[in-house]
Parts: structure tokens; sequence; C-alpha cells
């Protein structure tokens, strides 16, 4: 029987969310979390110090600008006799040019992204590369090695395999952790990938090159932070509920 209905095909179904990732843990991803680490530090701490240096911006800028008009009138005075005092347009000059060089300086030395920032920042990698070097030579971080992090609505788990053949001597060590989502404190993001924070127990790297897509990293990391969302306050309801240690179980215990 005919309906008059024009026929479509089916729907495709939309494409599924990663739930794994597989990526090879370096040195450099490590160094790269604590350089992260470092950039949100110094990140705060400008925040904090920005009405600062905001002031010492506006002061200069006065300067420059007060250094300016007086020299643009003393100038125009130049027409009329008797002529002003020469040292007084050189001293509105003075303040001009000197108003406007600290203005630069300020700005490149200290701004965003200023010479000194990149210095600093510079120096401290250059530190943590150091301190790097020997719990890695030592095996005490071992890297590099092989990831693979699974979610699930309950947790994460990672499963790392580390490879080491040094002297002649092979060893090969895997291990398998399996986190709640109720002990892990937040999911940060950085340009190199995204940074699972565990209670009591660091962080895990998950580096953005461990998926082919951004789209397939975004789609990820949506996945995890919805089970997290939905597994802490179950957690927190559950933890509401629970007898406190100096009152009686039975206290709790409804008759029927």
């Amino acid at each position: 029987m005919e309906t008059g209905l024009t026929p479509h095909a089916p729907l495709s179904p939309e494409p599924a969310e990663p739930l794994s990732a597989n990526f090879c843990l370096t040195r450099e991803d490590q160094i790269t979390y604590w350089m992260y680490l470092y950039d949100r530090a110094r990140a705060k701490k400008m925040r904090f110090s920005a009405g600062f240096y905001w002031l010492i911006f506006g002061v200069c800028a006065l300067v420059s600008v007060v250094g300016g008009a007086g020299s643009l009138c003393i100038s125009m005075m130049f027409i009329f006799k008797p002529a002003p005092d020469f040292k007084v347009l050189v001293a509105f000059v003075t303040l001009a040019v000197g108003g406007v060089l600290a203005l630069a300086a300020l700005w490149i030395g200290t701004g965003p992204g200023g010479s000194l920032e990149r210095w600093s920042r510079s120096l401290y990698r250059q530190r943590v590369e150091r301190i790097a070097e020997k719990p890695i030579s030592t095996t005490v971080l071992r890297l590099p090695r092989n990831c693979r992090v699974t979610l699930n609505p309950d947790g994460f788990v990672e499963v790392a395999d580390f490879r080491e053949k040094s002297d002649g001597i092979d060893v090969h060590e895997r291990t398998e952790a399996a986190v709640p989502w109720s002990k892990v404190d937040d999911i940060l993001v950085g340009d190199a990938g995204a940074y699972f924070l565990v209670t009591g127990k660091g962080v895990l790297i998950l580096p953005r090159r461990a998926f082919q897509e951004e789209a397939a990293f975004a789609s990820f990391l949506r996945r995890a932070r919805r089970y997290r969302e939905s597994a802490v306050p179950a957690a927190s309801a559950i933890t509401a509920q629970a007898p406190s240690p100096s009152e009686s179980p039975d206290e709790h215990i409804t008759a029927s």
C-alpha cells in the first residue's frame, strides 16, 4: 500500500567514542608535565601581581604623556619672543623618551612571553632535566614504557609495559593499575596532552599523540569527564549515608 511518504536511507550510527588509548610514555612527556605545572603556577602568580604590574606600566605611560605634552608646548612657544629656557625643553623631551623606553623595557622584559619570562623558563627546564636524569637512569622512573589506558564507568585502567636490556640482563616489567573515578581529583588539559590527577598516587599522563586526530582526543576526554562526573556524586552520596564510627549500626536500621 502506498503511503505517499518518501523513503529515506537508514541513518548511520554515530561513531563511538574511543574507550582506550595506546602510546609510549617518554622522558620528554614527563618533563613536559612538570613544565605544565610550572606554567600553571606562574600564571596564577602573575594574576596576583597583575595589579602591581599595571601600576608601574601606568606610571611609565603617564611620564611619557607628560613629557611629550610638555615638549610640544615648549616647542610651540619658540615662535614667540623671548624664547623659553632651552633646558626646560630638554627636560620634557628626556621625560618623554625615558618613559617610552621604560614602557618598552617593561613589556619586552616582564610582559607575557617577554625575554625575562623565557629566560627564567629555560633555566627551570634545564633544572628539571637534571633532576629527572637520575631517577630515569636508575629506573625509579620507568621510561620509556608502553602504556594502554582504558576507560570504564567505574574508573580507568592503565597497563604499563617496561623493558630494559643492559649488560646482558633483560628486564621486563608489566604493571596494571585500576583507579576508580572517586580517586581522580581532576582532569587537566595542556598543549601536549591531558593529565589525570590521582589522589596520593601521582598523575596519569595522556599525550595527544596517542590519538590520530584531535577530535578523537577530545572525545576520549569527554567520556572520561562524563564517567567521573557521574561516579563522584554517587560516591559522595554513599559516604554521606554511611554511619559515623561513634554511632551504632543499629541506629541506621529501620524496622519494617
